[in-house]
C-alpha cells in the first residue's frame, strides 16, 4: 500500500471546489488528465456508485468506486471493484476566507494477476496526488 498526500489553496469558494470533484458524469471534461470516462451507476443521499476509467500514478484503471460526500467538507472515494480495489482517496475542503484549502490523501493499492499485490512507486503516487489536487484547483478557479 502506498500512502501520499498533497495540499493546494484554491481561489474559489469551498462549495465550488467541492462541486467540481463530485460532478461525476462530467469528470472527463473537468479533469481530463485523470478521467477518461466516468458514469454514475446509482445514487442515494450522499453516496454514489460510479464506474470510471481513470489514470492513477501512470496506470490506467477501470474501476467501480463508492463516493461518499459530506458536502462541502469531505469527499471520499473507495474503489470497490476493478484494478485498484482497496484504494481510498479522501479530499478535505477547508474554508480560508475567500479561498479553499484542499488536501488530498490517498492510500493506493494495486493488484495484479490472481490478486497478487503489486507495488505502486512512491514518486509516481506523490506526483499523481499533487496533479489531482492541482487539476481540481484549476477547474474550480476557471
Amino acid at each position: 500500500m502506498t500512502e501520499c498526500a498533497a495540499s493546494v489553496t484554491i481561489r474559489a469558494p469551498r462549495a465550488r471546489a467541492f462541486g467540481v470533484a463530485t460532478a461525476y458524469d462530467s469528470l472527463k471534461e473537468a479533469l481530463p488528465l485523470h478521467y477518461a470516462m466516468s458514469r454514475t451507476r446509482s445514487r442515494r443521499g450522499g453516496v454514489a456508485v460510479v464506474q470510471a476509467r481513470m489514470s492513477v500514478a501512470g496506470m490506467e484503471w477501470s474501476v467501480m468506486a463508492r463516493h461518499t460526500e459530506d458536502a462541502p467538507r469531505r469527499h471520499e472515494t473507495a474503489i470497490i471493484g476493478g484494478d485498484g480495489r482497496g484504494t481510498t482517496i479522501v479530499e478535505t475542503y477547508e474554508a480560508d476566507g475567500e479561498a479553499t484549502v484542499l488536501t488530498v490523501r490517498a492510500r493506493i493499492r494495486r493488484r495484479g494477476p490472481l490478486g497478487m499485490p503489486l507495488p505502486v512507486g512512491r514518486r509516481r503516487a506523490d506526483e499523481w496526488v499533487r496533479g489531482l489536487a492541482a487539476a481540481i484547483a484549476r477547474a474550480a478557479e476557471s
